[in-house]
């Protein structure tokens, strides 16, 4: 039963992946993720 819902699942997840190939394309400009002040903020609440 589970091996069923897993090949399910699987042939699910392929045929979205082959759809969508091309990714749509990006407006604007890009932003950098990871500057000294992101990381800081990120960090500071552990």
């Amino acid at each position: 039963m589970k091996l069923s819902i897993f090949l399910l699942m699987l042939c699910a997840l392929m045929g979205c992946t082959q759809h969508n190939v091309t990714l749509p394309p990006v407006s604007g400009e890009p932003q950098p993720v990871n500057t000294p002040a992101i990381i800081q903020e990120l960090t500071s609440h552990v």
